[in-house]
């Protein structure tokens, strides 16, 4: 009788276990040989992702062996040792999605151990880059920056031009005095950019209409976080014609709330200027001045 579980076909176990949570799935996985196994199969795992602290020291080889068998394909690294990247390039060579945290400072040259990156996301950090990064900075299609550091705006903005094939930004960055960047910059340096994320609160963009883009944006969806009335001129969307989603989450005071100016002039200049655009998401949250 107690070898009555052997006897079920493992694609029924597999199925089983496709409800559990994580934590039940470990627990069941240090019962026995034979459910280590079943619980180390790859469908088990799509879309999970492991948290690499090393807290406690280089992972073991069986660590990475059970990674490679779940064919985990994305990591949260919250070390920016030489030595632990150098592990990670050599446990999970073909990891796909790297997000970058919980560390003192970055850079991008862990892209060059791990071709198969196709996604960055790079949080609250001081990002340190070249003004000619890598060319594996081309195999990336997303990139995403929030709350980070920058030592210089030159420089990064020279390193960003260099991401070609970025097909989505999430540019939310902490306050550095001027501008990080533009709008006109960003599309016009990234030619294959279909989504992009600002957070306003962070980077007051700067939009200069008296030189036009090279080519019309291929923007396809806009989001506009923590947006401050006035920040964009009113005819900013006839260089985004493609554009098909656009979001807009307003970051106002309560006297401005009371100003009809501020609440809807810009939003229906931009309306007339987007035939395309099939999806609109207009959020107003109230701030209060101290």
């Amino acid at each position: 009788m107690a070898q009555s579980f052997l006897q079920i076909p493992s694609e029924v176990w597999n199925h089983i276990f496709t409800f559990l949570p994580v934590s039940d799935k470990f627990c069941v996985r240090a019962t026995c040989k034979y459910f280590k196994k079943l619980i180390d199969h790859w469908s088990l795992w799509k879309g999970w992702s492991v948290v690499l602290s090393f807290r406690n020291g280089p992972y073991s080889n069986q660590f990475w062996a059970s990674l490679r068998r779940r064919k985990v394909a994305s990591v949260v690294m919250r070390s920016n040792k030489a030595k632990h990247w150098s592990q990670l390039t050599q446990g999970l060579p073909g990891v796909s999605t790297v997000v970058v945290e919980g560390t003192p400072r970055t850079n991008f040259r862990f892209l060059e151990e791990l071709p198969h990156v196709k996604r960055v996301a790079v949080r609250s950090t001081l990002l340190l880059c070249d003004a000619n990064p890598a060319a594996a900075a081309q195999q990336l299609t997303h990139l995403s920056l929030c709350g980070i550091s920058l030592p210089s705006k030159d420089v990064f903005k020279a390193a960003l031009s260099k991401f070609t094939n970025l097909t989505s930004l999430d540019y939310h960055l902490e306050p550095i005095g001027p501008p990080v960047s533009c709008l006109q910059v960003l599309v016009d340096s990234l030619p294959k950019l279909k989504r992009l994320s600002v957070c306003f609160k962070r980077v007051l963009l700067c939009y200069d209409t008296t030189e036009a883009i090279h080519r019309p944006a291929a923007l396809s969806s806009l989001e506009l976080v923590n947006y401050m009335n006035f920040s964009l001129p009113t005819d900013t969307m006839r260089l985004l014609p493609h554009l098909r989603s656009l979001s807009v989450y307003h970051q106002l005071s309560h006297t401005e709330m009371d100003d009809p100016e501020h609440l809807g002039f810009y939003l229906k200049s931009w309306l007339s200027d987007l035939p395309q655009l099939s999806s609109l998401v207009d959020y107003l949250q109230e701030t209060w001045r101290q």
